[in-house]
């Protein structure tokens, strides 16, 4: 653990990507006096985008749409930048118009670059943001578009069936484990102790790395 006083400077190993240009979890925690290690433990390989195009080119025919990630806003971003003419003269103010109901800040900031107008972004998980949802969609009849990842929960597909709201789910991007994982791992093991805190982001990330700790001997138990 972090000493000041005695002039150690702690390692945190942060288990995502690095932001480009300053991470604002690494600034933050170098602030502190410690020193922050990204490792990528997640690949994302985007899909269906062709259905996806097919359904953002026909904005009446929902009521709004759900995203409940950044990558789902990322695949959005892909379509609209191969196409910006066709998005802001005509399909732009159409989805403006509709809610877009989304997960977190992050997400929230990420669509609302692309022009659509959010809610939730105060809600930190799907649960939090069905409650918004139920409150503010006001056309029932026509589905909500839903671009989502293929691991997925089932909450929110299961909570909308449940009250009567239809929906179409897109799967829009994979997710599978970053093949660098153990290289990165290794190798910073080997340039210095045993990190003292190791961060998590996501269920996967801790499934993804579980058996490569076994591989290296990663003495878990020392680290927070």
């Amino acid at each position: 653990m972090a000493d000041a006083a005695h002039g150690k400077k702690g390692t945190v190993v942060l288990f995502k990507a690095a932001k480009d240009g300053t991470d604002q979890y690494v600034q933050e925690l170098e602030a502190i006096g410690l020193n922050a290690v990204c490792i990528p433990v997640l690949r994302f390989t985007m899909r269906n985008l062709e259905i996806l195009e097919r359904a953002l080119k026909c904005p009446e025919l929902y009521s709004g749409m759900i995203l409940t990630s950044q990558r789902a806003v990322e695949s959005i971003q892909v379509l609209i930048q191969a196409n910006v003419e066709d998005w802001n003269s005509t399909y732009r103010e159409r989805w403006r118009s509709l809610p877009v109901f989304v997960v977190g800040g992050a997400t929230c900031d990420a669509a609302e670059k692309l022009g659509f107008s959010t809610q939730g972004r105060d809600s930190g998980n799907s649960e939090a943001l069905l409650t918004i949802i139920m409150t503010g969609l006001k056309d029932k009849s026509k589905p909500l578009l839903f671009p989502c990842g293929n691991l997925r929960k089932e909450t929110i597909p299961k909570s909308l069936t449940e009250a009567g709201i239809p929906f179409k789910d897109v799967c829009v991007y994979e997710t599978t484990a970053d093949p660098n994982i153990e290289s990165r791992l290794s190798a910073l093991l080997q340039e210095q102790d045993i990190p003292d805190f190791m961060v998590f982001y996501s269920p996967s990330g801790v499934t993804y790395t579980h058996d490569i700790f076994n591989k290296l001997n990663f003495p878990i138990a020392k680290t927070k």
